[in-house]
């Protein structure tokens, strides 16, 4: 049954959650504020079809070759891969991660 009031409802809601933390021992980077955020790189959501190249032999290869040929370039930050998506230096990081 929701709370009439609603910063009640998210004040429980906050309980609850720090509750659930402390008992799966996730409190780590957690604070009232939110989470510690220091050191983690941020990729937008768009990112799925290029993850998905990355797991992918053929594709992997190709991005590989096309990486490499716009570095030799010096092109890596201007050129995106699809329409709004991440530049070629952010591929690269990622097929030297994976």
């Amino acid at each position: 049954m929701p709370y009439k009031d609603g910063e009640t409802g998210r004040n429980k809601a906050k309980e609850r959650m720090k509750r659930m933390r402390e008992r799966k021992g996730v409190t780590e980077g957690v604070t009232s504020e939110g989470c510690n955020m220091e050191g983690v790189t941020e990729y937008p959501a768009n990112m799925k079809p290029l993850l998905t190249a990355l797991g992918d032999i053929k594709q992997r290869a190709k991005l590989r070759a096309i990486y490499e040929s716009l570095g030799r370039r010096d092109l890596t930050t201007h050129v995106h891969y699809g329409i709004h998506g991440v530049t070629f230096d952010v591929v690269g990081e990622l097929l030297e991660a994976f």
